[in-house]
């Protein structure tokens, strides 16, 4: 089974095209190499508007601060640029640690936003040019390590874009993806045509944008799974259904015994995780959980989404409620 996930962070590091001006001799040739290597838009192609989603975006250009290298890469920063052939001013040593307190910046808030959730997913998300890979349309990367998502997962991801009419290729033209030392999640990488998404030009919007945008929105929606925010209207006419149902049980003809079943009972999840969702929801008692008010359990629900929860607390109060009325009806 693909993964739920609690929270998805949308990691962006090379939507800025403008290098910093004073650094460079070559202007021209910085321009047309910022031209083909930023990856444009990508921003506002990855990010849809959901309280589970945050957008963690590098805020230098990769030929400033290339916030993708590895940690034992970090005196490499300007890669593109010495690799390019393109002449570097002399930079100081206080532009060198402020071009490095952004690279240090930059997994600090990755860290920073998977910590908001149980079971977070790193979306690595970049374009590369056409004629990189004229074959592929999305490329999907991954590492070989803890942080690889399922293959059910990877399943999903690749069909999620298949299903759309792109075609898929795994750690092609590029691989693996971003995860800091100590993350403790899982990541991949989305890598985007160019032409899928923007003009003949690949730097501004063209007219595959719009369906790209809706491919991810709809992915991000099945990889976190449970009851999300297109259908939480639906959840909350469920849950303020059973409450009401809940009003009308009569307290003195239930036996204090019954009402006072521990909601674990009712739970299926691991023992830890039945606790953790009864101290969250703070209730101990079946009668308790029949009563409990719907906001609170909406207030809660990136957890209670995570690995079918909110599905298995409905479920419990659902249950509950055949109890008690059982009761009464003796």
């Amino acid at each position: 089974m693909a993964s739920n996930y609690t929270n998805i962070i949308l990691a962006v590091p090379h939507a800025v095209g403008d290098p910093l001006d004073c650094d460079w001799r070559e202007d021209a040739k910085v321009a047309a190499s910022a031209r083909r290597w930023t990856d444009w838009h990508t921003d506002k192609l990855f990010s849809v508007k959901d309280g589970r989603i945050v957008v963690v975006k590098g805020r230098l250009s990769r030929f400033d601060c290339d916030d993708e290298r590895l940690e034992h890469e970090n005196d490499r920063l300007c890669r593109y640029a010495l690799e390019g052939g393109i002449d570097l001013d002399g930079i100081g040593a206080k532009q060198w640690n402020a071009r490095l307190a952004e690279w240090f910046w930059y997994r600090a808030e990755l860290m920073s936003a998977a910590a908001r959730g149980e079971h977070p997913l790193i979306i690595d998300s970049h374009s590369f040019p056409s004629d990189l890979a004229p074959d592929v349309d999305i490329c999907i990367g991954f590492n070989e390590d803890g942080s690889k998502p399922s293959e059910e997962t990877l399943a999903v991801v690749t069909g999620a874009f298949a299903a759309a009419g792109y075609k898929v290729a795994c750690n092609n033209p590029y691989s693996n993806a971003i995860a800091p030392i100590g993350y403790r999640g899982h990541s991949l990488m989305i890598e985007v045509n160019k032409r899928c998404y923007l003009d003949a030009d690949e730097v501004n919007i063209g007219e595959g944008f719009v369906k790209l945008h809706n491919t991810l929105a709809k992915l991000y929606r099945e990889l976190l799974g449970g009851w999300g925010d297109k259908n939480m209207d639906k959840l909350k006419e469920l849950l303020s259904a059973l409450l009401q149902e809940a009003n009308t049980l009569d307290s003195e003809k239930i036996p204090r015994a019954r009402k006072m079943i521990p909601v674990c009972e009712l739970l299926r999840s691991p023992v830890h995780i039945k606790n953790m969702i009864s101290n969250i929801l703070e209730v101990d008692s079946i009668w308790d959980l029949v009563h409990l008010p719907c906001d609170k359990i909406i207030q809660h629900r990136c957890f209670l989404n995570s690995r079918g929860r909110m599905s298995e607390l409905v479920a419990a109060i659902e249950e509950a409620i055949k109890m008690l009325k059982g009761d009464v009806a003796q």
